[in-house]
């Protein structure tokens, strides 16, 4: 099992995630977790006077790939 976390980013392209793991060519099992922004994701705290009360889900969102192809190409 390889851990890794796709650190948030901010560019002219708009947001995105760096890949920070290298990975072999071959069949993975890919388990995701998204947590809400509330909790201080990508800098966002939901606590100042810019937010939007009840914009985000409370609960991490949770996500699993079964068998995913890495054919080693980056994009």
């Amino acid at each position: 099992t390889d851990l890794g976390t796709m650190m948030p980013m901010i560019a002219s392209d708009g947001p995105h995630y760096g890949n920070n793991i290298s990975l072999e060519p071959g069949n993975y099992d890919v388990s995701l977790t998204i947590t809400s922004p509330a909790d201080d994701f990508m800098l966002h705290t939901g606590n100042d006077s810019s937010g939007v009360k009840g914009r985000f889900w409370d609960e991490p969102l949770k996500f699993e790939f079964k068998n995913w192809q890495w054919d080693g190409q980056l994009i």
